[in-house]
């Protein structure tokens, strides 16, 4: 694809990415919709950025699980850099996986790395063809024009955050406040009627998904946990054994 058309798969992919979490995701794991990210408008652009990369990257291989496995470690090592570049300017992290087993100090894990790994390749296989198809459709000249525009928007909510949090101009914090409001009062009118999203067909087996998840997890969990406090008394067992046996070689060497 071409840039314009690549430029718009992000801007695809990152909507797709935000209605997935405020919505879905959130019924499941929080029971309400919640509005996910930091941004102004409805996206999450890591999500546009590991799918158009992961595209351009993996498009051909044939063997599912190697496009798993590749697209779950890229999707890893993006969510590293951003977590640790977000804690450094924001002074926060924006998610946490500490309660997933073989993470790194919840940064990544193992688990959501897979997830996000089997989420691209289904991507892959079967939405990017007819994204790419039909952003095809549409003529050159109109698609760079939107194109353009999404990057000024990008750009523009990107520095509409840096101001309100650095607090540069009192205006344009007052106004950020003020979006930020009107967005909640629209995930609070969509919470009063949660109960019939969360009745849908797609909710509910995200959600028995989830379920499992949980229970695999928490199975994980206690493996990782065991497996730690056996090491931990093995290590005991052994540092014991080496303090006798030094005592025993010190006593031998004392009496010769």
């Amino acid at each position: 694809m071409d840039w314009a058309s690549l430029t718009l798969a992000m801007a695809f992919y990152g909507v797709i990415g935000w209605l997935f979490e405020s919505s879905i995701f959130s019924l499941c794991e929080q029971g309400k919709f919640m509005d996910r990210g930091m941004f102004i408008f409805p996206w999450c652009p890591i999500y546009s950025v590991v799918m158009v990369v992961c595209t351009e990257l993996f498009w051909g291989i044939e063997r599912w699980w190697v496009v798993i496995l590749l697209a779950g470690t890229v999707t890893s090592l993006f969510e590293l850099i951003a977590s640790i570049l977000m804690e450094l300017v924001f002074g926060k992290r924006f998610w946490d996986y500490s309660y997933y087993p073989l993470n790194l100090d919840g940064r990544i894990s193992v688990v959501a790395g897979l997830f996000f790994g089997c989420a691209i390749w289904a991507g892959t296989r079967f939405l990017q063809p007819v994204v790419a198809h039909l952003f095809g459709l549409i003529p050159d000249r109109t698609r760079v024009i939107a194109a353009i525009i999404t990057w000024g928007v990008f750009w523009l909510d990107i520095g509409w955050i840096a101001i309100n949090h650095f607090k540069l101009s009192k205006t344009v914090c007052r106004a950020y406040k003020a979006v930020i409001a009107w967005k909640m009062r629209i995930f609070d009118w969509l919470n009063v009627k949660k109960d019939i999203f969360s009745g849908l067909l797609v909710v509910r087996a995200a959600k028995k998904g989830m379920d499992a998840g949980r229970k695999i997890n928490h199975g994980l969990v206690s493996a990782q946990e065991h497996t730690r406090e056996f090491a931990k008394e093995r290590t005991e067992i052994v540092k014991e054994h080496t303090s006798e046996f030094n005592e025993f070689v010190k006593d031998h060497i004392r009496r010769h």
